[in-house]
C-alpha cells in the first residue's frame, strides 16, 4: 500500500517512502496509539525501529489495515507486516520480537 499520510508531527509522506531502508517500521495509527510506542521494548542490537505515528489514518488507510481504534502496525524491512495489535496492546509485537531479537 502506498498510502498517503500526515503525522502527528504535521509531516506528510507516502507509506512506501517511510518503509523505506533497512529498519523495522512500526504504524501507530489513531488517536493514542502513539503514546503506546514509548513502553515497547525494542532491542539494542539488530535492526534499527522507527515509528510513524498518524492520529487520523483517514478511510484509506482505516478500510486496507482494519482499523477502528488504536492500532500498532510492526513492518519488516521488506515491506511485509509482521505484526497488528489493536487496543493501545503490543503483546503480538512483544511475541515476535521474543521469537526473533538476539540476546542480549
Amino acid at each position: 500500500m502506498n498510502a498517503a499520510y500526515t503525522d502527528i508531527h504535521g509531516r506528510s509522506g507516502r507509506l512506501h517512502q517511510a518503509f523505506r531502508g533497512p529498519k523495522f517500521t512500526l504504524l501507530a495509527l489513531g488517536d493514542g496509539a502513539a503514546a503506546t510506542t514509548a513502553t515497547l521494548a525494542w532491542p539494542a542490537m539488530g535492526d534499527p525501529l522507527d515509528t510513524l505515528a498518524v492520529s487520523d489514518p483517514g478511510s484509506g488507510l482505516k478500510r486496507s489495515y482494519g482499523v477502528t481504534g488504536p492500532t500498532l502496525i510492526l513492518v519488516r524491512p521488506d515491506g511485509y507486516i509482521t505484526a497488528v495489535d489493536r487496543d493501545g496492546r503490543h503483546t503480538d509485537i512483544e511475541q515476535f520480537l521474543e521469537l526473533v531479537a538476539p540476546a542480549a
